[in-house]
């Protein structure tokens, strides 16, 4: 796609969450040094009915292309481990995923990986409390910093908090702050989805009146990267091993394992 694109001069641009304003205010504070230099970012899923691979797939390309906005980078490599009920998956436990996302297994996802600049980044997703309504609110990710940590949930409306200390021990010496955008408090929820596809889509339309690639929005090249960072974890777990950046074959790997299993 991205090919065709370039061919054409067709600028591309993805409605990942990176658009929205506390994510931009965050990314923000992270560069003015709020909170010390970027270590260490820890994302999750909804943990809600899809907390297994399926988590993975189909919403957290989302966090893949919000935590590698926040590093600042491309990843060189990466590791995973893939489970079921807390066992190694085998080639029997691979289904057709819902919402076309083809062959997938796994109901725990634990990957972690290594940026170019140092950074480095977490991601987890297993079966969760699909009863208390926390599921949104969940789904986010943290960036730690020497001098503090701040938060990010509820994906895309936004809700952010912030933790003045490297580390957090709930002590109430440190408190935990919520950070309020009024301007964007002001929209109701409801409707918050709308306004980051507004802005977006006005991204766009500047590219393409500029002649240049997205910026302020996620490019097609960013989100082919958060889709090679979600690749990589069943790979890394077909190959129980790491897995280097940029990939060579970024086929299935559950297909790849199958046509290994017959050949």
């Amino acid at each position: 796609m991205l090919a065709a694109c370039a061919a054409s001069n067709v600028k591309v641009a993805v409605t990942h969450h990176r658009a929205n304003p506390y994510e931009q205010h965050a990314r923000q504070l992270v560069d003015l040094g709020e909170i010390g230099q970027l270590q260490v970012l820890r994302g999750h899923g909804k943990w809600d009915h899809r907390a297994r691979a399926e988590d993975l797939a189909v919403i957290s390309p989302h966090m893949m292309d919000s935590m590698r906005y926040f590093a600042g980078a491309d990843v060189t490599w990466s590791h995973a481990h893939v489970t079921i009920d807390g066992r190694e998956i085998t080639l029997d436990d691979v289904y057709e995923g819902n919402e076309g996302i083809g062959p997938i297994a796994g109901n725990r996802v634990a990957a972690y990986y290594a940026f170019a600049n140092g950074v480095t980044a977490h991601f987890e997703s297993q079966p969760g409390d699909t009863t208390s309504g926390v599921n949104n609110r969940w789904f986010g990710f943290k960036a730690h910093g020497t001098e503090g940590i701040i938060a990010l949930r509820n994906s895309p409306s936004g809700e952010m908090y912030i933790h003045r200390h490297g580390l957090f021990v709930p002590d109430g010496q440190v408190p935990w702050k919520r950070v309020l955008l009024d301007e964007w408090e002001a929209i109701p929820e409801a409707e918050r989805s709308h306004h980051s596809n507004v802005a977006i889509v006005r991204e766009l339309m500047l590219a393409i009146e500029e002649d240049r690639d997205v910026i302020e929005a996620s490019s097609g090249h960013d989100a082919r990267a958060a889709l090679e960072m979600i690749i990589a974890v069943h790979k890394s777990q077909r190959l129980r091993g790491r897995v280097r950046f940029p990939m060579v074959n970024r086929d299935n790997p559950y297909e790849v394992w199958r046509r290994e299993a017959t050949s």
